[in-house]
């Protein structure tokens, strides 16, 4: 009986290892509203005009709420009017000791629509991971001096720093207390905690068959 129950937890922990990255993904942070809302207000991406120098990229602060590899980064973007459409680049940092932006762990660009909307511009899951309780910061830059994009605001009341940088992503300031742009990050959890359980499931039943020998 006892042996029988052993087997039955071992099948459970490689069944559930198996379907790993089948499992749904959970939000790790989001400021976008239920269902997916956004502001009308919005962060100038890029330069304030056609070919200005001061091409702009942004950033926002963000601490994990899950453990596990990143399935899905959406933003509320549009393509600004009167710009020549190019592509949009998202830059996921890992927080430098400064609170800024540190070391770049993904990244992906696209073309935003003519219209403001969500768009999931990361499809995993992959190996870019997050750690629970950690702080990253989600970047937008254009890639084009003649191409100026909007990444709209939180319609929630989420507020918090907002970073911004013309240099090429070298020299950031900060400004506190700003309302943050509109984005979610999914992960795929890590089955660490199934894992723990699974574990102390085998130690119980292990020290009950102990007991139940020396009897």
């Amino acid at each position: 009986m006892i042996a029988r129950r052993i087997f039955l937890v071992l099948l459970f922990i490689v069944s559930a290892f198996s379907s790993y990255e089948s499992r749904g993904d959970i939000v790790a942070f989001s400021t976008l509203g239920t269902p997916d809302s956004f502001s009308s207000s919005s962060y100038i991406i890029g330069p304030f005009a056609p070919a200005n120098a001061n091409n702009v990229h942004g950033a926002a602060p963000f601490v994990s709420s899950a453990s596990g590899n990143v399935s899905g980064i959406e933003v509320a973007v549009e393509i600004r009017a009167n710009i020549i459409p190019d592509e949009m680049e998202f830059i996921l940092w890992e927080n430098s000791v400064s609170n800024t932006p540190g070391d770049m762990i993904w990244n992906s660009s696209f073309v935003p629509p003519s219209t403001r909307g969500i768009v999931d511009v990361f499809m995993g899951p992959n190996t870019t991971t997050l750690n629970a309780g950690d702080n990253y910061w989600l970047s937008a830059r254009s890639l084009n001096a003649n191409s100026t994009y909007l990444w709209a605001h939180n319609d929630q009341g989420f507020r918090g720093d907002y970073a911004a940088d013309s240099n090429g992503g070298v020299d950031w300031e900060v400004f506190p207390s700003q309302t943050m742009p509109a984005f979610r990050i999914s992960v795929v959890p890590e089955p660490s905690s199934l894992l723990i359980f699974s574990l102390v499931a085998i130690l119980a039943i292990s020290r009950r068959k102990t007991k139940l020998q020396s009897l």
